[in-house]
């Protein structure tokens, strides 16, 4: 979402948003190109002379215009997101886009932003470590997620993600990425253990489960996978009280009152 004018005063600011390329939907996932895309913007952000910022993570809690299914409206396909995702996206991001703009010396002297527009990839809960349990909870085995927040306090797991939809493994990985991605095995269960913690039990027992730290990858909306409207692990950012001059919802309507949902691990989270 580029706005015009010099990088150095007026920043870039983009969403992280190709959530339905999958391996056989083109090029974009099928050769890796989303997360070419996804590592694109983190070296602009991560370039203090580029003026550029991430807002919004990818997700899987969309759809696309062509919905689920084969046939298409006029002007639909299969691998962009429908209008109202995009709406969502920008309601999300307005807080975040603030706040860059402040930082860039763009805005007034408001002291009461809405927390959370820094870093490349926290814009929404992220998922910033996995540890391999072993078959202590489940004879298939499971693994603990660290989940990291920016304006959030609680993970929200609803009927649809508690199905274990979007995680795996990746048993048998040889990095860089894209080199030998190994055998992908699904999660069946998301559990909530606690604010910052979930608990995804596994289809299968790894291959390599005595070397996890050195032979697997955890992933959440590998390839990216779209998981359809409402179906992510969330936050309650909808719940926190917003800054003066951010209640949206209060001026527009309880719609605009939204979540954030877990960004996907486009590069996958090594193992501790």
């Amino acid at each position: 979402m580029p706005v015009p004018g010099s990088a150095s005063t007026i920043p870039l600011c983009a969403t992280r948003l190709i959530a339905n390329q999958t391996a056989a939907s083109g090029s974009l996932g099928g050769g890796g190109g989303a997360q070419m895309f996804s590592d694109g913007l983190d070296e602009l952000a991560a370039d203090p002379t580029a003026g550029f910022a991430v807002v919004v993570n990818s997700t899987a809690d969309g759809s696309s215009r062509g919905l689920y299914g084969t046939t298409y409206p006029p002007g639909g396909d299969s691998i962009h997101l429908n209008d109202s995702e995009h709406i969502l996206a920008f309601t999300r991001a307005g807080a975040r886009i603030a706040r860059v703009l402040k930082a860039a010396g763009r805005g007034d002297t408001s002291t009461t932003l809405p927390a959370g527009a820094s870093g490349v990839r926290n814009a929404g809960p992220a998922v910033t470590a996995a540890h391999y349990e072993g078959t202590v909870y489940y004879p298939t085995g499971s693994v603990l997620a660290t989940i990291t927040h920016d304006t959030g306090t609680d993970l929200v797991v609803n009927t649809y993600a508690a199905d274990g939809r979007g995680w795996s493994v990746r048993d048998g990985w040889v990095g860089p990425a894209n080199a030998t991605r190994g055998s992908s095995i699904v999660g069946t269960l998301c559990a909530r253990v606690s604010a910052t913690t979930l608990r995804i039990r596994l289809a299968s027992v790894p291959a390599n489960a005595g070397s996890m730290i050195a032979n697997a990858r955890f992933f959440y909306c590998e390839n990216p996978t779209l998981l359809g409207d409402g179906c992510a692990v969330y936050d309650n950012c909808n719940l926190i009280a917003a800054s003066a001059g951010f209640d949206v919802a209060s001026d527009v309507g309880p719609a605009y009152a939204v979540t954030m949902p877990l960004g996907m691990t486009l590069a996958g989270v090594a193992f501790t």
